[in-house]
């Protein structure tokens, strides 16, 4: 009956892990979705950077 106990007792612990990895897990990728729409912004900020840029710029000059 130890045996039995003390295998009822191991796939309780690997329930608890079981869960404690899928909610890490889920964690991670809302931090990964996170991090993706905070690069897409500074993408876009660069890109708006680089067109306000360019439109301040004097053209260049002529070579004749």
């Amino acid at each position: 009956m130890k045996i039995i106990g003390g295998l009822h007792q191991s796939v309780d612990e690997l329930k608890k892990e079981k869960a404690e990895n899928e909610e890490k897990e889920k964690r991670l990728k809302k931090n990964l979705d996170d991090l993706g729409d905070q690069l897409a912004s500074v993408v876009q900020n660069v890109h708006d950077l680089q067109s306000k840029l360019q439109g301040a710029m004097p053209p260049p000059p002529v070579n004749n």
